[in-house]
């Protein structure tokens, strides 16, 4: 026999579900997830607020208690809105539900929404407000890629500094990841120069890569904020001023 469909449940309901979902595998109590919140400055969510959201009591849940809810129970905040292990179907609007590998594709910026006719929703405005997101995702993945190859520069120098000149494969293995780490900042001066153009503020970059970059002659825009962080993603380790 057929069963009926089930209902797409909305996206507090699957917040409720996935808080109750990954305190279940924490093992915790709902005071211990209340105690865990006041810890990190949101007594609102009592062990009451806790048990109302995951009954569903609460009909409400407001986006700063869903990131603290996510920060807590050391989760995803994408995992507590898409039912990645639960429901087929989530209601994003009162009138249109997708599929749940759509919800996710457009919560993480890759595909545009679709409309209740499962067709792509207003695609030429997603573009355009996905693409600081884009950038991003692109200059995190480039920088990751010149520290990457800056450190297979410094093995490969320490190996040929020991074992000598005459070593022939060790000294080409070094002019290999040598030109691999000229293309990598090459690609992130110029993603940085796009994010600029685009008018994307780009995140602080390391003055290490910043400096290598001027070392190949090429221009740094002077939006790049400055850190001596590696990895320039550290705001306690930040320059506010240019990347001069």
């Amino acid at each position: 026999m057929t069963q009926p469909k089930q209902e797409a449940p909305t996206p507090t309901q699957v917040i409720a579900l996935q808080v109750r979902a990954a305190r279940k595998r924490r093992k915790w109590s709902a005071k211990q997830v209340a105690d865990r919140c006041a810890e990190v400055g949101m007594d609102s969510l009592d062990r009451t607020t806790i048990a109302n959201i995951e009954t569903g009591r609460r009909q409400r849940i407001g986006v700063d208690e869903m990131l603290v809810l996510a920060y807590v129970l050391a989760v995803p905040p994408l995992d507590l809105l898409v039912p990645l292990s639960g429901a087929d179907e989530v209601a994003v609007t009162p009138t249109v539900t997708l599929p749940t590998a759509a919800a996710l594709k457009w919560i993480e910026g890759h595909e545009p929404p679709m409309d209740s006719d499962r067709r792509a929703h207003d695609v030429k405005a997603w573009r355009e407000g996905s693409l600081p997101l884009a950038l991003h995702r692109e200059v995190n993945t480039v920088r990751d890629n010149v520290t990457k190859t800056r450190d297979a520069v410094r093995s490969a120098e320490a190996r040929a500094d020991y074992t000598g000149i005459g070593d022939q494969e060790a000294y080409g293995q070094l002019a290999r990841r040598k030109e691999a780490h000229v293309s990598a900042l090459i690609k992130l001066a110029e993603v940085l120069t796009k994010m600029v153009d685009q008018e994307v503020s780009p995140p602080p970059i390391a003055r290490e890569h910043l400096d290598a970059i001027r070392q190949l002659g090429m221009t740094v825009p002077d939006e790049v904020r400055v850190s001596e962080d590696v990895y320039g993603d550290r705001p306690g380790r930040t320059s506010r001023g240019p990347a001069r």
